[in-house]
């Protein structure tokens, strides 16, 4: 039991402490514009001079972001996120790539799940299950992905949501008055 908690222990600071040096930055996702150091940006010349929406870094990390940022070129975020959604409400879901899947309601709402790291596979099988003994989806929750082979499914990786961004396409003029 004791060699199980110190395993646990060092996997634990292993994740706080992050990639180790040299480890090479992941591409940021297709629509999206990776963003420089801090110590490389430059100084603000002062307040920005037009509204046009802000595209999301493709950081690792926490996964929040703005509303009005755009994300993956087309889904503008329209308020704070949220942790949660409650699983009777969840009409279908889309996954977009690796990173992003796209919940909708019974309400018709939609909400972007931008997970905090690439999932493997994500993206390439479009396919993903989980377990949970809740009666909401929440950003704690473990993801399956799965691929199809022979007549089955097989899990390929596991991954953990991130907060649900509510977002309208930006092509949706139905919606953007919302």
């Amino acid at each position: 039991m004791r060699q199980i908690i110190a395993t646990l222990l060092l996997v634990a600071v292993l994740a706080l402490a992050g990639p180790p040096a040299g480890a090479q930055q992941t591409e940021p996702v297709a629509g999206e514009t990776a963003e420089a150091p801090a110590s490389e940006q430059p100084e603000p010349a002062g307040p920005p001079t037009s509204a046009a929406p802000v595209e999301a870094p493709a950081a690792a990390g926490p996964a929040t972001v703005a509303p009005g940022t755009v994300l993956l070129g087309r889904w503008r975020v329209t308020g704070t996120p949220v942790d949660d959604l409650p699983l009777a409400q969840i009409r279908r879901t889309r996954v977009l790539d690796d990173r992003h899947i796209l919940f909708e309601t019974v309400g018709r709402d939609r909400y972007l799940n931008r997970l905090d790291d690439p999932c493997p596979g994500l993206g390439v099988y479009r396919s993903f299950a989980y377990d949970t003994r809740q009666t909401r989806l929440t950003d704690l929750d473990i993801i399956d992905v799965l691929q199809p082979i022979g007549g089955g499914l097989q899990r390929v990786a596991s991954c953990r949501l991130g907060v649900f961004h509510p977002v309208d396409r930006l092509d949706d003029p139905a919606r953007q008055d919302r």
